[in-house]
């Protein structure tokens, strides 16, 4: 009689390990399929930036995984704050990093003053701001994203003359 209590027992107990196992099956399963396997998909494709998630990594709600950069490639430059020559739109200008260069046209003076990023800012002065400017490139594959490059005009001296008289 003892022995068959027991059983009766163990075999309750095993039923409700196997229910709490399969709930927990169930579970496991629900979240794989909700965080699709643990893969991460944009709405977009594009370029993935240096910064990526790592196995193990947790990341608060609202915190950004990683950035893609989509669309065409072009330079953000900042302009200078007096400048001999009027910088329009259409203006050919020369975008070179020290290993590569190419040729690339000012596309938009953006109406927005931006402090420059620490690498172009001067220890002695204060920060600077100032006005942006979008230029496209003619090879959008030759620099990397978020290289540093300096721009230089490629002027034509005719029509900064031209420029001038008709002031």
């Amino acid at each position: 009689m003892k022995i068959q209590v027991e059983s009766t027992t163990l075999d309750d107990k095993r039923k409700a390990v196997e229910h709490a196992s399969d709930n927990a099956t169930r579970a496991l399963r629900k979240l794989e399929q909700h965080y699709n396997g643990g893969v991460v998909q944009s709405p977009t494709t594009g370029l993935v930036g240096a910064s990526i998630p790592h196995v193990g990594n947790v990341y608060e709600a609202g915190e950004p995984l990683m950035s893609i950069y989509t669309g065409e490639a072009y330079v953000l430059a900042y302009l200078p704050n007096q400048y001999q020559f009027a910088i329009k739109p259409g203006l050919e200008v020369l975008v070179s990093s020290g290993r590569y260069q190419d040729k690339g046209i000012l596309i938009e003076t953006i109406p927005l003053s931006e402090a420059l990023p620490q690498e172009f800012q001067n220890t002695f002065k204060p920060t600077e701001r100032n006005q942006l400017a979008k230029i496209a490139l003619l090879d959008p594959t030759m620099f990397p994203v978020n290289e540093k490059v300096t721009i230089t005009l490629k002027l034509n001296w005719v029509d900064v003359a031209v420029d001038r008289f008709m002031k």
